[in-house]
């Protein structure tokens, strides 16, 4: 192995340090964006929720228009016998 002068050795610490800076800032990078990905799944399960219960009010309603569509209909029914 050949010996490097402190010169070099100097030069490769801080390209090394250089890499691990980079490395570090990556995974920080990283943790950021699935802090984000977290909170966007926290928000997306919210909304789900909104719309599953908006849908439920939907049925709800459409259920009651037809029992009233068919009630009326039955009624009209009857008075044309």
């Amino acid at each position: 192995m050949k010996k490097l002068s402190p010169q070099q050795l100097r030069v490769n610490a801080e390209k090394l340090l250089a890499k691990g800076s980079k490395i570090e800032k990556l995974l920080m990078d990283e943790e950021i964006w699935r802090q984000d990905i977290t909170k966007m799944e926290k928000e997306w399960e919210e909304q789900d929720k909104i719309y599953r219960k908006a849908l439920v009010g939907l049925r709800q309603n459409l259920a009651k228009a037809n029992r009233l569509v068919r009630y009326k209909r039955a009624q009209i029914i009857g008075k044309e016998k």
